[in-house]
């Protein structure tokens, strides 16, 4: 068990935790596998608190999801990955899973949909909504994303309040019925 100002998390998971720091409701644990240390991150959810994992490699992208979702309530937990091979290792680390999860397609290691045929597989992690989020508009992205079990799909949006507007929707239905629903 380790014991942090906010509780105590257990963790299961094989190696010690070197080093834990929490920052905006985010705990970052250090682990030591074989000598290498690895940052393992752990999201701990407060009552009532929304939980995001958005992955994608471009950072000015995630600056400006992070920016909208604060605007949107300053209560939701963000997480962000810079590839689909780092989100999969979040969400099987997690402590808590996030409540829906934002995919962008075209990612270095593992892609959107390799990432999403993974989550869709596994057992702990298929129930969680899935989001595609892509430059790409074509129906049939749209389309093999929906096939391969993505929620719903979001164009990445090039106007910042159409983007905030779209986020809002998908938020207030998420938070409203507590299944999201494509619509």
């Amino acid at each position: 068990m380790v014991s942090t100002g906010l509780g105590c998390f257990i963790y299961s998971g094989t190696g010690s935790v070197t080093r834990i720091s929490v920052r905006e409701n985010i705990i970052f644990a250090w682990k030591e596998e074989n000598t290498v240390v690895s940052p393992v991150l752990w999201c701990r959810k407060m009552e009532k608190k929304i939980c995001v994992l958005y992955a994608d490699d471009d950072a000015d992208d995630i600056e400006m999801f992070q920016e909208i979702l604060r605007e949107i309530d300053r209560s939701i937990l963000f997480l962000y990955a810079a590839d689909g091979l780092q989100a999969l290792r979040v969400l099987r680390e997690a402590i808590v899973l996030p409540d829906i999860v934002f995919l962008d397609i075209n990612m270095p290691l593992i892609n959107g949909k390799e990432c999403l045929m993974e989550i869709r597989r596994d057992e702990n992690l298929r129930t969680i909504p899935v989001v595609m989020y892509s430059t790409s508009s074509t129906e049939h992205e749209v389309v093999q994303c929906l096939e391969l079990g993505a929620s719903d799909y979001l164009c990445k949006a090039v106007n910042y309040n159409k983007l905030r507007e779209d986020l809002e929707s998908i938020l207030k239905n998420l938070n409203s019925t507590k299944a999201y629903k494509i619509g």
